[in-house]
């Protein structure tokens, strides 16, 4: 749990000095809707193979989707930077 832990710290700072550019870079976007997606389809494998309680397969869903609307937020923003939008 600290590995994960101290990995999602690292992930955050990273996507906070992304954040601050001036101008995005469409291949720092695009690592963090995979990263993010990433998140959320192992956390659905977790919920399936791993024996948690109910209120803990909760929480993982619950955190997987907020994960998932920030991967869809992400993805809209490179779309409109691209003039897709």
């Amino acid at each position: 749990m600290a590995i994960v832990g101290a990995s999602l710290i690292a992930y955050a700072v990273i996507l906070w000095f992304n954040a601050r550019r001036p101008t995005i870079k469409i291949t720092d976007a695009w690592v963090a809707v995979i990263m993010d997606t990433v998140w959320v389809v192992a956390s659905y494998v977790l919920i399936f193979v791993l024996p948690f309680s109910s209120g803990g397969k909760w929480a993982i869903a619950l955190v997987a989707e907020l994960v998932l609307a920030f991967a869809a937020a992400q993805w809209l923003g490179i779309r409109k930077i691209r003039g897709g939008a």
